[in-house]
């Protein structure tokens, strides 16, 4: 045993005496402090998990927050606390929504169903029939309240009456996978839905039918909105991209009208000039500045169905404006 261990002790001299020997290791460094962060008006705490859907009520006053503990609470932002009894939906509940008259909550949740909760009390008001065979991530009252839209990861859009909980129609399929964003426009005609199969998908609120060619991206679209005067719809997903599309061009291709189609009237009709030139028939130059100005007026002569103003006409014809990507995708 002695020969061993002064055979492996005259190694290991050996093996150390001859690799090389390891860098010094640097001297610690002080961590950089963060960035200093604002610090909130108001801090609220009682959700026991994770929250995972906020709305702010239209009084402003309040606002009420879901969580991944199966209740709903409404925060007063007066009085820095929750107020009234917590609602206790009993799973998890990912979506919720405030109706425009302040009156109702919806609330959607991981078991499929919507319900809808008044929003002073916190009694249930009526549960949707029919839930959806999968979670429910996000939900979208109409301006009127009358109607309540949900998308869920079963792939579907069901739009119900918020005083019956009855659908109003068969669910809006069309989609390949997860529905993850849902809004109807203001006027109460239109319907968007986003979802991780990568489209956009906008829909007839009346018709219950699917009204343009899917609008895609390249990756998951995870949030859509409608503009206050249902003009445009925006989205954004996984491809880092937020897209914007003219609704009027996506629902009425017919509607949007050429600059070119002013030239055309203008040939259509023409105008003489009492200038005292000589030269009758040849517009001056005020005269050109007033057919300038009422190239709405012309248009709208030349297309009965056409009573938009001049701002309008500008508005079409530039909403008609695309990047060339986009309008392959149309």
């Amino acid at each position: 045993m002695a020969g061993i261990r002064n055979v492996s002790r005259k190694a290991y001299l050996w093996i150390r005496g001859r690799l090389p020997q390891e860098p010094p290791l640097p001297a610690p460094t002080s961590p950089q402090p963060p960035e200093p962060s604002p610090l909130p008006l108001a801090t609220y705490t009682g959700h026991s998990s994770w929250i995972y859907s906020i709305a702010f009520l239209p009084d402003s006053k309040h606002v009420v927050s879901t969580s991944d503990d199966g209740t709903i609470r409404k925060w007063s932002l007066a009085e820095g606390h929750d107020v009234g009894e917590v609602i206790k939906v009993g799973s998890a509940v990912l979506a919720v929504a405030a109706s425009e008259d302040g009156k109702l909550l919806a609330s959607g949740g991981v078991d499929g169903k919507v319900i809808l909760w008044d929003a002073k009390s916190h009694e249930k008001v009526v549960e949707g029939k029919e839930r959806h065979s999968n979670v429910v991530g996000s939900l979208s009252f109409s301006r009127d309240s009358a109607r309540i839209a949900s998308a869920s990861h079963d792939k579907s859009v069901i739009v119900r009456s918020t005083s019956t909980g009855e659908r109003l129609a068969a669910p809006f399929t069309g989609h390949t996978d997860r529905v993850w964003s849902i809004t109807i426009s203001r006027d109460g005609r239109f319907i968007v839905s986003g979802s991780i199969d990568n489209t956009v998908k906008l829909w007839d609120a009346a018709t219950h039918q699917q009204i343009s060619p899917p609008l895609r991206h390249d990756g998951w679209v995870r949030f859509v909105s409608i503009s206050p005067d249902a003009k445009y719809v925006a989205s954004g997903g996984d491809d880092k991209k937020v897209k914007l599309w003219s609704l009027r061009k996506l629902v009425e291709p017919s509607y949007t009208i050429e600059r070119d189609d002013v030239a055309t009237q203008d040939n259509e009709h023409p105008k003489s000039s009492d200038s005292g030139n000589g030269d009758e028939g040849t517009p001056q130059p005020s005269d050109r500045d007033k057919e300038a100005k009422d190239e709405g007026a012309k248009v709208a002569d030349a297309r009965k169905d056409e009573t938009e103003s001049v701002r309008n006409f500008l508005d079409v014809s530039l909403e008609t404006l695309y990047h060339p990507d986009e309008l392959a995708q149309l």
